[in-house]
This record gives structure tokens, sequence and C-alpha cells, in this order.
């Protein structure tokens, strides 16, 4: 579009070489600024985007942190769930989109949560290979890590 701007300019101003390189200025002028503003519009969208997946990634695992947490409940504690979190999807999100998700605080706190449900993973590995599992442990690291899943997706 600029281009075509342009053009017309330097075909309206071809009796000058003043005005012709006036016209090539202008457009080229008008072309930086639409490249600007689409690449800001673009990048938006993206932050926008990663945004939502991380959302939803945190939502996805809240719900299944309760589950988890029904499941030893409704047992009295003889029970443990046999499904670990999904952590993969907030690494793949976090990692690609550094720069682009939000600021360094926000970032860290993030990380911090996806660790937390790293750590609740080995927790339910460990309970599953042993004979006495420690559930009253579990159930607490359980509650932190939700308390702080939801101060996370509460800044998003």
């Amino acid at each position: 579009m600029p281009t075509i701007l342009a053009c017309s300019l330097t075909v309206l101003f071809a009796n000058s070489t003043f005005q012709s390189f006036l016209s090539a200025v202008i457009g080229f002028i008008l072309g930086v600024l639409w490249a600007e503003c689409k690449d800001t519009r673009r990048e938006n969208r993206l932050k926008a985007s990663y945004r939502l997946q991380l959302k939803e990634a945190l939502k996805f695992n809240l719900d299944r942190l309760d589950h988890q947490m029904k499941i030893i409940a409704d047992s009295n504690g003889t029970q443990l769930a046999n499904f670990p979190l999904d952590t993969g999807i907030l690494t793949q999100l976090m990692f690609s989109g550094r720069g682009i998700i939000g600021t360094d605080e926000e970032y860290r706190k993030w990380n911090w949560c996806r660790y937390k449900m790293e750590h609740i993973n080995m927790a339910i590995y460990a309970a599953h290979s042993s004979a006495h599992p420690n559930l009253g442990g579990l159930i607490g690291l359980m509650n932190e890590a939700k308390t702080e899943l939801c101060d996370a997706r509460a800044t998003i």
C-alpha cells in the first residue's frame, strides 16, 4: 500500500526532480510507519494468544489438582490419583514465549508454579512406589500449589 502511494505521488510530481524525491521520501516514511503498526498488532495478538494458552493450561492443571485431592479425600487417604499434572504445555509456553508473555516478575511466578506442579508429580510417583506413602504431606503440598496456581492465574 505505501509503495502504491509513493508511485502515485511520483507520477503526480513527475515534472520535477525535487518533487519526485519528496514523493519517494513520503512513501518511504509511510511504508516504515505502516510496517511498524503491522508489527505491533502482530506482537499484541501473539502476546494475547500466549496469555490465553497459559491461562487455559493453568486452569486445566487446577482442575486436575482438585480431582487428585478429591480422590485422596474420598478414599480417606487410602487411594492416590494415578495421573500426573500436565506441566509439559506450561514448560513449552513459558520458554517459547519468554519475552512475550509478561514481565520478569510474572515469568518467575509462573515458573515457580510450574516447578511446584513438577514437585507434586514427583511426590505422586514416589507415593505410588512406596509401601507407606505420606499422603498428608502430599495434600499439604497440593493445597500450597493450588493457592499459588490460583494467584498466578489471576495475574494473567
